[in-house]
């Protein structure tokens, strides 16, 4: 496992860090409460699933919603992209990662500098933003 953020957790916020992973991957709507995780300990924990984890573009880890329960508090889980388009788009996002990956190892690319170099100039001629 080669996850930075994870591994500057505790024992207890990496259990939570895991049920993320784990809601996410099955769909799930919302991660159950866990004892003594509270909202503050949510955002953090979920900022390094975000910051581990860009292959989970779909989730909105910038807008986090919280149920607080007797149990304790739930996060529920905002998805950016429905769950009926999720495997398209999750399908497309890797294809074009190939195609870019394909076209970098076309160039004949040298050292470290000059593949972060290429990649820094890939993406400043192809990203388009939107504004609206």
């Amino acid at each position: 496992m080669n996850e930075y953020h994870y591994l500057q957790l505790n024992r207890k916020q990496r259990t939570y860090y895991k049920k993320i992973i784990n809601a996410v991957a099955n769909g799930d709507s919302d991660v159950r409460p866990f004892a003594f995780v509270g909202s503050e300990e949510i955002i953090k924990i979920a900022k390094a699933v975000n910051y581990d984890h860009p292959e989970l573009f779909y989730v909105d880890f910038q807008h986090l919603d919280f149920l607080e329960t007797p149990i304790g508090v739930v996060y529920q889980i905002n998805y950016t992209v429905k769950a009926s388009n999720r495997s398209f788009v999750v399908e497309q996002f890797e294809k074009k990662i190939s195609d870019i990956l394909k076209e970098a190892a076309q160039s004949n690319l040298r050292g470290e500098y000059e593949k972060c170099r290429w990649v820094h100039n890939y993406l400043i001629r192809h990203i388009k933003y939107n504004y609206e």
